[in-house]
């Protein structure tokens, strides 16, 4: 459908005829004027042979036919026949007339209508070319009755063919639609004599190639289809019609329609899909009419079924393209505009509105918006443009570029239009196209008209040899400079980048490569780099060169600008620079490395004496214990051989004690070394420091305030808590000792989450972990003081007040718990102390029943039955003594061996073990360990308690043994072994 000459009418290819069809099927039926002045009268007594038709008798069948069927028809029709366009109608056209009725019947249709033929002329052209044209509420000036009258009309040009099959004239449909109400009635009344004219109907139908149906007054029945090889012809009638021939999607839409025109009474029209007679689903534009009887009932429907399958399969790719197109031209950001040169319309998109300054929706007309919105420098070329491309004797194409002035927001925009002009013979009727804003382009170029003079400027005045590098074609330009600073004239220079690229020392020449294009592919447009660039002699010059990618708007690299630098006095001052550097850092490196060497003799001087005053002491106190011990043996000797028994029990007392005494002094020596035996349990950090918090208190003393805090929701984890206890003692003595004055102490915990870099700090895994960190208000240290804070032997108390173990054995403790410990500290500010201990996912268990071991006797004298043989083995005899009598005076059978290799043998010649029990230190070449795994593989089930004086990693795996496994640390009381085997085998 379009727009005819700005008068609003609106053309149709051929719908509005096809639904007008049964309107006209209705009305060649109604009853033929039958008075003398009729048309059919007139055309029977006009002398025809005078005109170009010739005789009426020897007028084609075709047209004879045709005549006949419009006097038959109440529908105002007029036929136009032959070269000389003559002018024939019926009755129903006369009134259109007016004036010139009967004058008009056999003149040239140019003479009839000469005041509205320029108008007319077009859409008989077309119809002779074989379309049929429609036209809706056409607006028609005329002069029919003398007086120039406004009209509107509706009508239907259709070609009208010979006998031979050639076009040779058209007949027309037309509808006075001035008085639309009274011509709707007319077309009422002419729909309800349509029953007695259906034998008229068939015979006029059977010329069509739509498919007609008709169907019941309330359409649940088909009664006859006749499908016109495009539908199935009905053999009967049918209540399954909609099933037949609806598709399922459409049934519902096609029934609502039915739905309407029922309740309106008005003629059913639809477009839908339809089952065509070849079983493909195909479209149709449906229409029917209702039958009426004399009491305006429906009495039946009379349809057509047109095939627009090719249309509407058309109509889907036209509208197809116009998306792509659309999203085309969205995408690049393009303006539409639509230029009809006859009236002045112009029609913009709102994409070009806005590249002339103008809101969504503006009005727009080719003055007061295209030339008002033109650069005042530009108007008359632009104009110019667009005549030029509507002159028929030129290209048609409008291509130009122009500024405008934002009629709206006043900003001035660089754009490039294109469009093409359409032709009506030499009239231009159409001017259709695009515009682009192209200010961005324009700016760049401008900009880099800017660069190219200032870079021609700074060549002439710099030394550097200043290049010039165009990607597309590769073309490299050069300044003077490249002649004067390195010897190649400018005439023997191959302008290519590959030129550049061979001259740069081959060492460099990949580097450099692949560093500029980095640049010049990626998104960057700076580029600086230093290499060796070779001289005419053949020497290399050290440069410094540094570029400058030119992009376009959208990031495509076009050109890059640059300067060489000669660089090669000053790398000739910064070698020698660096040779002297090198020399120094040599003399300074050796001169360090001899005072190193006698900081290193100091230190070690100092460590001896630290271990000499440790050995010293240990010494002292080991010799204290060993003579209470001593001279506690020898005072029972002498008792008992005295007979004084019952004195015999103090010595014993006095000589378990010294012996607890040396116990706890070896272990303190283990800490240090990180080999001493743990009993790692979960524990709940918050309920240890809460639990030890009045020891400290009392330990710190009462000028010290302590303060713990803990955290809700503490996580476990897995540690000796013994040995966390000695660790937060010794923390808390230490920042009782940097508080001489007094001060506070803080006991907190926290739960700590270490990703890499926070664990990377601390030394640890990553993971959670629980920090448990003492903090004091006290002197602080240094960061000297705190990188050799855990170093043994290091103290910073006065000789004589301390060993420089503490820390040592903490740093030891919290390594073997798989921890860590950390100290942050400034001087003058105190000093905070964590430990990091992993987090252990059970929960902590309760503290073990501390009630008093029974008795070796009391356990003897058990009434419990005692049954199964344990194996001892240990390189002491003394001990394995004491093991032996144990077990034997607790009831079991005992065999010992004095290392590995008697053990196996024992084992291997099938004597029954339940328990091993064995030293971890062995002679023999088998530590307990590997005997263990050695026992296990001949007996499974086997229980084994070690013995050690230290724990070593390799043996027992960081103090955590499988469930069938326990251990004893030396020296032990010999209730506790007792009790430890009774609980391995009870």
């Amino acid at each position: 459908m379009r727009q005819m000459d700005g008068r609003n009418a609106v053309v149709h290819d051929d719908r509005m005829a096809k639904s007008v069809y049964p309107q006209v099927m209705a009305s060649i039926f109604s009853p033929a004027p039958t008075h003398a002045d009729s048309l059919r009268a007139r055309i029977s007594s006009f002398p025809w042979e005078k005109t170009a038709l010739g005789a009426k008798a020897d007028w084609p069948i075709s047209l004879r036919t045709t005549v006949e069927l419009a006097l038959a028809s109440d529908f105002p029709m007029f036929i136009m026949w032959g070269e000389a366009q003559i002018f024939l109608y019926n009755d129903a056209y006369a009134p259109f007339l007016g004036a010139r009725h009967p004058a008009a019947l056999g003149q040239s249709m140019c003479d009839v209508w000469p005041e509205i033929w320029s108008e007319l002329s077009p859409l008989i052209d077309r119809a002779l070319r074989g379309e049929t044209v429609s036209v809706e509420d056409m607006h028609l000036v005329m002069t029919r009755n003398g007086d120039a009258e406004d009209t509107w009309w509706t009508f239907c040009y259709s070609p009208l063919h010979d006998d031979a099959g050639d076009i040779v004239g058209v007949l027309d449909i037309a509808v006075d639609v001035t008085q639309k109400f009274t011509d709707a009635r007319r077309i009422e009344e002419k729909r309800a004599r349509l029953e007695k004219s259906e034998a008229r109907f068939s015979a006029l139908v059977s010329a069509t190639s739509d498919a007609i149906y008709q169907m019941s007054a309330d359409w649940q029945e088909m009664r006859q289809l006749d499908g016109r090889g495009f539908l199935v012809d009905t053999q009967a009638p049918s209540v399954r019609w909609l099933e037949l021939y609806i598709p399922p999607d459409d049934q519902p839409m096609v029934m609502a329609a039915i739905a309407r025109a029922l309740e309106a009474r008005a003629p059913f029209m639809l477009e839908h899909r339809v089952r065509q007679a070849d079983g493909a689903i195909g479209w149709t534009a449906s229409r029917a009419v209702p039958i009426l009887d004399d009491d305006g009932n429906i009495l039946e429907w009379f349809g057509t079924a047109t095939d627009v399958t090719a249309s509407h399969l058309s109509r889907e790719a036209l509208a197809t393209s116009r998306e792509k197109l659309e999203l085309a031209t969205r995408a690049a950001r393009l303006g539409q505009f639509d230029y009809w040169p006859q009236t002045g319309q112009l029609e913009w998109d709102d994409r070009c509105r806005a590249l002339f300054g103008l809101h969504p929706g503006a009005p727009v007309s080719y003055e007061t918006a295209f030339l008002a919105g033109l650069h005042p420098e530009d108007r008359e070329g632009a104009d110019a443009a667009v005549r030029a491309a509507l002159d028929p004797a030129g290209t048609c194409i409008f291509d130009t570029e122009y500024r405008t002035v934002g009629i709206e927001d006043g900003i001035e925009r660089h754009i490039h239009a294109q469009g093409l002009a359409m032709f009506e013979g030499q009239d231009p009727i159409r001017l259709i196209g695009t515009v682009q804003d192209v200010t961005a382009d324009r700016q760049a170029q401008a900009s880099l008209r800017e660069v190219e003079e200032r870079l021609r400027l700074a060549g002439r005045a710099t030394n550097d040899a200043v290049w010039d590098w165009n990607f597309r074609d590769d073309h490299v330009t050069w300044n003077i400079a490249l002649e004067h600073a390195y010897g190649h004239r400018l005439e023997n220079v191959e302008p290519t980048g590959e030129w550049w690229l061979d001259h740069i020392h081959p060492d460099d020449r990949q580097r450099i490569n692949d560093s500029i294009h980095a640049v010049i592919d990626g998104e960057g447009t700076d580029w600086t780099d230093e290499y060796r660039f070779a001289r005419s002699d053949g020497s290399y010059a050290d440069v410094l060169d540094r570029g400058y990618v030119l992009r376009t708007p959208a990031g495509e690299p076009l050109r890059m600008v640059g300067a060489m630098q000669d660089m090669s006095a000053r790398k000739a001052v910064e070698r020698q620079l660096e040779e002297d550097r090198r020399r120094l850092i040599e003399e300074v490196e050796t001169k360090t490395a001899e005072r190193d060497k006698a900081e290193d003799a100091l230190r070690q001087s100092q460590k001896m004496e630290a271990v000499g005053q440790l050995t010293g002491g240990l010494a002292h106190d080991f010799n204290n214990l060993l003579t209470g011990i001593s001279g506690a043996l020898e005072m029972m000797q002498i008792r008992i051989a005295q007979g004084r028994v019952g004195e015999i029990d103090k010595y014993s007392v006095a000589a378990q004690g010294a012996v607890r005494r040396a116990a706890a002094l070896t272990h303190r020596l283990l800490a240090f070394s990180r080999r001493q035996t743990l009993d790692p349990k979960p524990v709940n950090s918050n309920r240890l420091i809460f639990d030890l918090e009045e020891l400290i208190r009392r330990t710190v003393g009462p000028q010290i305030e302590v303060e713990t805090v803990g955290k809700a929701g503490i996580w476990t984890t897995l540690v000796d808590p013994n040995q966390l206890e000695n660790a937060l003692l010794n923390l808390c003595i230490n920042a009782r000792d940097a508080m001489p004055d007094g001060g506070r102490i803080t006991i907190e915990t926290a739960n700590k989450w270490l990703d890499d870099t926070a664990a990377r700090e601390r030394d640890l895994e990553p993971g959670q972990y629980v920090s448990i960190c003492v903090t004091d208000t006290g002197t602080g240290m240094t960061p000297e003081v705190i990188s050799r804070a855990f170093d043994p032997f290091f103290t910073t108390k006065p000789l004589g007040e301390g060993t420089g173990l503490g820390l040592s054995m903490i740093y030891g403790f919290a390594r073997q718990s798989g921890g860590h410990v950390r100290i942050y500290s400034e001087l003058g500010t105190g000093t905070t102390m964590c430990l990091y201990l992993p987090r252990h996912f059970m929960e902590d268990e309760e503290s073990e029943d501390a009630s008093v071991i029974p008795s070796l006797s009391e356990q003897a004298a058990s009434n419990e039955p005692r049954r199964g043989t344990i194996l001892v083995v240990d390189d002491e005899p003394t001990v394995r003594l004491l093991v032996v009598e144990i077990a034997q005076e607790l009831g079991y059978d005992v065999q010992e061996a004095m290392d590995g290799p008697g053990a196996m043998r024992l084992l291997q010649n099938g004597v029954a073990v339940d328990l091993l029990i064995t030293d971890v230190g062995l002679p023999g070449g088998m530590n307990g360990r590997q005997v263990a795994d050695a026992a296990l593989s001949l007996l499974p089930d086997l229980k084994v308690l070690f013995i050690t004086g230290y724990a070593e990693n390799a043996v027992i795996g960081n103090g955590q043994l499988a469930p069938n496994m326990a251990l004893v640390t030396k020296p032990f009381a010999m209730d506790a072994l007792a009790k430890r085997i009774g609980d391995m085998l009870p």
